[in-house]
């Protein structure tokens, strides 16, 4: 599943995200970021469980989050916040 660049692709994916998930439910956020901007990608799930793990090199953090989300809305939502961060390459 690809994420979102403009409006019409982040259509297709609410859509695509409705076609799959029974909603309220329980989706998996990933995402790979810079050491750098870890911060600010962590800001946006201060309120949940988060999974890291760092690669070898210790230049980039992989984050996984499992969050309850009520709708395809709010994943959107998610990944519209986090698609301002420099560095963030959600997977």
């Amino acid at each position: 599943m690809h994420v979102f660049a403009g409006e019409t692709n982040e259509e297709s994916f609410q859509e695509t995200l409705d076609a799959f998930y029974d909603w309220p439910c329980t989706f998996t956020f990933k995402f790979i970021v810079s050491r750098n901007d870890f911060q600010a990608i962590l800001d946006l799930f201060a309120d949940d469980a988060v999974r890291t793990r760092h690669s070898s090199r210790g230049r980039y953090v992989a984050l996984t989050v499992e969050r309850q989300v009520r709708s395809s809305r709010e994943v959107v939502a998610v990944y519209r916040q986090a698609w301002v961060i420099d560095s963030v390459m959600p997977l």
